[in-house]
């Protein structure tokens, strides 16, 4: 290492310093490799190990949606229209939202609907997607729901909690145009059953109230 000395200055705290700095260059060097070769074991993970970190969801299936459409099939007026990408405000006596409150600006109506074949939708990758399975459409922004939606950790199951696995898909509950959801009124309280009458307001903290206090223990 003397040719990194040749050219140092001549005083010893300068020769000091020129060495720390060396030391600490290789020291921050072999972090480097150690973390690129740490990435590399991780990428070579065999598909065991992968699956068990990330295993797959429990077979399911997924109610049909395209009964439900009211302005379908879509030809029947796109037909006779020329693709427009331009974004605007829609005509809303045509049967659309005047806008998108979806994506924040950034998306548009072929971002998700397919065209030519307005009977269908379209993923990322711009292959078709029928409207039944729609909710792989959403899955292609929407990732970690997606993901939580297939694992069970999101949106609701139709029947049962046991036995074969029938999901709501994403549209069930979100308005595509319109995701997110709108504050609604509270559904009024269950009824009284039979034989009891109504309790006054404020009459169960009086009761409660009235009871020994060892009986209130497991109130708290």
């Amino acid at each position: 290492m003397r040719w990194l000395f040749a050219s140092a200055p001549a005083g010893k705290a300068e020769r000091i310093g020129l060495f720390l700095k060396l030391e600490a260059g290789v020291v921050a060097f072999f972090i480097v490799v150690a973390s690129l070769l740490s990435s590399l074991r991780v990428g070579a993970a065999t598909d065991d190990q992968r699956a068990a970190r990330h295993p797959a969801p429990v077979p399911f299936t997924v109610g049909a949606r395209l009964e439900k459409l009211y302005f379908y099939p879509c030809a029947d007026c796109h037909a006779y229209m020329d693709p427009d990408d331009n974004l605007r405000e829609l005509d809303v006596e045509k049967g659309h939202p005047s806008k998108l409150e979806h994506g924040g600006g950034l998306i548009w109506c072929f971002s998700c609907h397919d065209s030519p074949d307005y009977g269908k939708l379209r993923n990322l990758l711009a292959e078709p997607i029928d409207f039944d399975s729609g909710y792989q459409v959403c899955g292609g922004c929407h990732s970690q729901k997606y993901l939580d939606w297939t694992h069970g950790a999101h949106g609701k199951r139709v029947a049962n909690w046991h036995g074969d696995r029938r999901l709501y898909s994403c549209m069930e509950c979100h308005n595509p145009h319109q995701p997110a959801i709108l504050p609604r009124a509270p559904e009024p309280p269950p009824p009284i059953r039979a034989g009891l009458n109504p309790m006054a307001p404020g009459k169960a903290d009086e009761v409660r109230r009235s009871r020994p206090e060892w009986e209130q223990i497991n109130d708290r």
